[in-house]
Order: C-alpha cells, then structure tokens, then sequence
C-alpha cells in the first residue's frame, strides 16, 4: 500500500514539474517592440545617383508631398549627388533653431516671419529662393456650381479660419 501511495506521489509529482516546466516555457515568450518609422516623412531614392548624400526638405504641410519627392527623385535631382529625397512635415512647433543651425534641412518652405522668430540671422545659414507673395485660397461651399462673381458674394458672409500661428495684422 505504501509502494502504491509513493508511486501515486510521484506521478503527481512528476505532472506538475512538467506542468510547472511547459508555464514557464510559456510565460517566457518574449514579443519584441515594433518600429514605426517617422509618420510624417516620405522618402525615396534618386534615380542614377552618383553621391551618397541625402537631400532634406522641410514643408509645413503634406499637401502633394508624393508628387513633389517623385518630381524630385526622377527628374530634378536625377544623376546628382544626391541618393535619397526625404520630405518632412513635422508640425511647426518642432521647427527649432537648433535644427535651422545644424542646416538638418537643404530646402526649407516656411514663412520669413516665423523662421525670424526662431532666428533672427537665419540668412547666414539658408539663402532665399523664392518668394511667394500670396498663397492659393480655396472656397468651400454647401451648394453647387457656384459662380465665383461679386453679383453672387452679394449679401453673403465669408468665414475665415484663423491660424493661431500668424501674427495678427499678417
């Protein structure tokens, strides 16, 4: 009886070492972290490049950015020194001096004014290409086909939004 008692024993035993073995077999899965890249970049490789270097552009916003790196990558910057287009659209706040001085950026589009506010001698890092005296302004409307005249703004209101990053009187 006693014989029988141990061999009950140890069967009970071993299952639970073995019960105990597979838990922690399982309970030491290990998931790695995912790496998402940047949200807000869109990179690609110039076609014939004859450097390594990469070239970096910062717009405010992502309106066209696909066309604009394609534009960049397969014909502007074609067979130049340049391997690799990234646009960056980062929000404006991260704009930085730091990042203005360290020229982390070969095309930048912002306005004068805002990069003056970051820093007041930024031309002695970035030349000024081009200057845009306006920008496109778009018209929403509930209604359809409408005809972009004064008879048909007469009587209307106009809504503007208001962006909290221009001054006032800009």
């Amino acid at each position: 009886m006693q014989g029988r008692n141990s061999l009950l024993v140890s069967k009970y035993l071993l299952t639970f070492i073995v019960f105990s073995i597979a838990i922690l077999g399982l309970s030491k899965h290990q998931v790695k972290d995912i790496t998402i890249g940047q949200l807000y970049v869109q990179q690609c490789d110039v076609v014939n490049a004859k450097g390594d270097q990469d070239f970096n552009v910062y717009l405010p916003v992502n309106l066209r950015v696909s066309e604009l790196a394609k534009q960049l990558c397969e014909d502007t910057l074609k067979g130049s020194i340049y391997s690799r287009v990234s646009i960056s659209w980062q929000p404006r706040e991260s704009l930085t001096s730091d990042l203005i001085i360290s020229q982390q950026f070969n095309l930048m589009m912002h306005r004068a004014h805002a990069i003056t506010g970051l820093l007041p001698n930024w031309k002695d890092f970035y030349l000024q290409s081009i200057s845009l005296p306006s920008y496109e302004t778009f018209w929403f409307s509930h209604n359809k086909n409408i005809s972009v005249t004064p008879d048909y703004f007469t009587n209307k209101r106009i809504g503007l939004l208001a962006d909290k990053k221009v001054p006032p009187g800009i």
